[in-house]
């Protein structure tokens, strides 16, 4: 409900809210840390790639009204959101983080997935 429109109101947020002199590079590299420990856990706890997927009545048509035949999605299109976004995280083809990316992030992970 309270989400700022774009990055740099953001960043005033969290300086006004905590006092943190930060700003929108540091905070998006806090989200990244973030994003791959989350990964990092649940890959520990057996939790992997195979459920960074949708239900298959997402890719199913629509059976009446206005958007009758039309999907939400298309497995392809899907498939490759996927991968890109794990290029972009620093993650392998497996969603796996890269020893590089948890070393650019300062993560001393002991534990290999």
């Amino acid at each position: 409900m309270f989400v700022p429109s774009n990055l740099e109101r953001l960043t005033n947020m969290v300086k006004g809210i905590t006092g943190w002199d930060t700003g929108m590079v540091e905070l998006l590299r806090i989200a990244d840390r973030t994003l791959t420990l989350a990964r990092m856990f649940n890959l520990r706890e057996g939790i992997d790639s195979t459920g960074d997927k949708l239900p298959d009545r997402f890719f199913q048509p629509h059976l009446g009204g206005p958007s009758a035949n039309n999907k939400l999605y298309e497995r392809d299109k899907l498939e490759r959101a996927r991968s890109y976004y794990y290029s972009l995280m620093g993650w392998d083809a497996r969603g796996v983080p890269t020893p590089e990316t948890l070393e650019a992030l300062g993560i001393d992970w002991a534990a290999s997935p």
